[in-house]
């Protein structure tokens, strides 16, 4: 091993230099709905979303200011950050009907991290006549989607979103009103809320409520692969919370599920008629999840230079945990369920 250290030497530090220009050169494009179309610069923003990915390189910001923006949008294999400024509340993708809102489907990684953005209006990708991911469709590839509201998506399969051999990673997210129905000509109906085939992904601290699947998997549904669910409530999710999950714990399942930590209690929403979905201050959910089931901060969320560390969230889903247990993540939403 030193031998081949020394012989290869110069190729070493040549890498080395080449990722430091890149980290250098990195930029932070600004998108804006209210604009009249620019560059990109924080001035002079673009009013498209997919506008500034095509336009960012490996390693770019994309810092999207609060409104509504009527578009579906691809990654188009880029390692770079898709984050708005104030979060899922007050910022919106919708696809208006139009197909998957979201899309990674050219071998994307964890470098690309989709934070806070309310996902809605997708009605999925014709696949071999089966409609997939409504609200994300992600097909070889593993990106991380963090502090995101998936919420009034259908598809065949995964309403809200659609895995196939990827390693996706979703944290801090919430998913109402999705539905797997069936649209296309071969029978299908399969999560409600997220579909995951031959993929090794993970769900963390993230809530699943009022999802609909016409056949099964409600909430989520799972035919191979390794799904693991940490730290996250499943409620009212129709017929049934999960099926085919390889791990869950830590996480309030209605009517119960076998694993570490789990309960099956009422969450104890502030308004669920309202769509007020934080919790009040004497539900079960607060503290009770387990730190160590949250996946290492490898996108450095927390801009902190330690990527080793877990996942830093706090209370609310937002950056900033220290030190003590998670819970879940609560947020307030408006919706019309799709049955």
């Amino acid at each position: 091993m030193v031998g081949f250290a020394q012989s290869r030497a110069g190729t070493v530090v040549v890498a080395v230099v080449a990722v430091s220009v890149a980290a250098v050169q990195a930029d932070t494009i600004y998108v804006d709905a209210n604009c009249p179309g620019g560059d990109g610069s924080e001035l002079d923003p673009y009013c498209s979303i997919q506008t500034a990915i095509d336009n960012a390189v490996n390693m770019d910001e994309i810092l999207v200011a609060p409104g509504t923006y009527f578009e579906t949008i691809n990654f188009l294999g880029k390692a770079i950050t898709l984050r708005s400024s104030d979060g899922a509340e007050v910022t919106t993708i919708d696809a208006q009907q139009m197909g998957s809102v979201v899309t990674c489907e050219t071998r994307e990684g964890p470098e690309a991290l989709l934070e806070g953005f309310t996902i809605t209006g997708g009605t999925g990708t014709n696949i071999d006549s089966v409609i997939r991911g409504g609200g994300m469709l992600n097909i070889e590839s593993s990106p991380t989607v963090t502090g995101c509201t998936f919420i009034e998506n259908a598809a065949d399969l995964g309403g809200g979103v659609y895995n196939t051999s990827s390693d996706l990673v979703l944290t801090a997210c919430t998913f109402v009103g999705n539905a797997a129905l069936q649209f296309g000509v071969i029978p299908s109906g399969q999560g409600g809320a997220i579909y995951n085939i031959a993929g090794d992904s993970t769900v963390a601290n993230c809530t699943l409520l009022d999802n609909t699947a016409n056949f099964e998997g409600g909430g989520m549904f799972s035919y191979s692969g390794a799904l693991t669910v940490t730290n996250c409530i499943l409620w009212d999710n129709s017929p049934d919370q999960l099926l085919g999950i390889t791990s869950v714990s830590y996480s309030n399942v209605q009517n119960g599920f076998a694993g570490s930590g789990n309960i099956n209690v009422d969450p104890q929403f502030v308004d669920l008629d309202n769509g007020d979905l934080r919790l009040m201050p004497g539900s079960p959910c607060i503290d009770a999840g387990n730190n160590w089931g949250v996946s290492p901060d490898f996108v450095d969320l927390d801009s902190d230079d330690d990527t080793i560390e877990l996942t830093p969230l706090d209370l609310d889903g937002e950056v900033g945990m220290s030190d003590r247990l998670l819970a879940w993540a609560s947020i307030m939403v408006e919706f019309s369920p799709v049955r």
